[in-house]
Formats: structure tokens, sequence, C-alpha cells
């Protein structure tokens, strides 16, 4: 009975302990590209290309081991093919990347936009929401990708490949609240082992 209730409580406590592991990630990217819709029109182009190279997906690897532990690293470039900026090309459109970490991890699909923003000087930018997979009871993977500037020497908006975005994401360790509804699942268990533990008592002394 009494090991019975430590692993309940190891199970629910586990988000304090440390996590030591290596992960890794097949990341895809998915920007906007439709062809003759609204919008500015973007590829994703591998790291260090040599032509407009496109990103098909890569593999990272990388380790953590506490909470609030984090690594960051480029993942993939933005670029477009756009002519000058157009008032339609400031319209935002979904740029969305994958991260999937297979097994029983499973993916994580991260959310964002991509548009251009006129000004000085006018520019692209894509920009995301993070998101946290989990990876153990009480513990996951916080993914967060950095906002993106692409299109520009610096100066003015540019056509085509100059001026890549290198997309930018940050992985870090960190304590996911348990359920509310997991300390009452432990305590029954705890009960339920309490209640056989009992019974198996009175049949032995009969």
């Amino acid at each position: 009975m009494k090991k019975f209730l430590l692993s309940c409580v190891a199970a629910a406590s586990i988000s304090g302990a440390a996590h030591a592991a290596t992960y890794s990630v097949d990341v895809t990217a998915t920007p906007f590209r439709v062809p003759g819709m609204d919008g500015l029109q973007t590829r994703a182009v591998v790291l260090s290309p040599s032509g407009p190279q496109t990103f098909n997906g890569a593999t990272y690897s990388f380790d953590l081991t506490n909470a609030g532990d984090s690594v960051s690293m480029n993942v993939y470039g933005l670029v477009h093919y756009d002519g000058p900026l157009d008032p339609d090309d400031l319209i935002p459109r979904p740029s969305t990347a994958t991260f999937d970490f297979g097994g029983a991890i499973g993916s994580l699909t991260i959310l964002g936009t991509s548009f251009g923003v006129a000004g000085a000087p006018a520019s692209a930018l894509a920009t995301f929401i993070s998101g946290i997979i989990s990876i153990a009871p009480g513990l996951g993977i916080k993914i967060t990708l950095a906002d993106t500037v692409f299109g520009t020497d610096g100066t003015s908006f540019v056509q085509g490949r100059a001026g890549i975005g290198f997309v930018n994401a940050t992985f870090e360790l960190v304590a996911v609240p348990v359920p509310g509804a997991l300390p009452l699942s432990l305590t029954a268990l705890g009960l339920m082992g309490f209640v056989a533990q009992r019974r198996k008592s009175r049949k032995t002394a009969a």
C-alpha cells in the first residue's frame, strides 16, 4: 500500500525533477503561397541557399535537463517573390511551422501569419504564437518562434530572394500544471488500493 501511494505522489510531482534528455525534432514549414490570391507570396528556403532552394524540412537535435533550460536555433528561412509592395500584400496570411518529435510525444504546429509592412523601410514580417507540447506528466517543451523580418535590405523593400529572414526557434523545458482532476483520480486510486488491501487482509485472517 505504501509503495502504491508513493508511486502516485511521484507521478504528481515529476515536474520538479530533472529530466535530462536529447530530443530530435523534424521541422517543416507551410508559408503562404497561393498564386493569384491576395497576400504576400512567401516561400520557405534552406538556411544557406545558393539560389531559390525550397525548404522541404530538416531534423534538429538538442539537450534539455531542468525546467527553465532552453536552446535557440535558426530552423529555416523566409523570402518572397512579389514585386513592389502592393496594398494586397498587407493582408495577413497564414504561415505555420510543424515540429514533429515522433514516438509518444507527437507533433505540434505553431500558428503564425506573414504580411507586408509599409513603413521606412517597407518590409515583410512573419509573426507566430508559441505553443507547448507535453513530453511527460507535468512537463512540456515550449516552442517559441521569433518575429521574422525579411524582404528588405534595411533601407527598402526588396523583390525576391534578397533579405532572407531566418526563423529562430527557442525550445524551453517547462513545468505544465497538472489537470485539476488528476489529484482526485490519484486519491480515488489510493482509496481503491486501500480497500483492496483490507479485503485481502480479512481473507488471510479468515
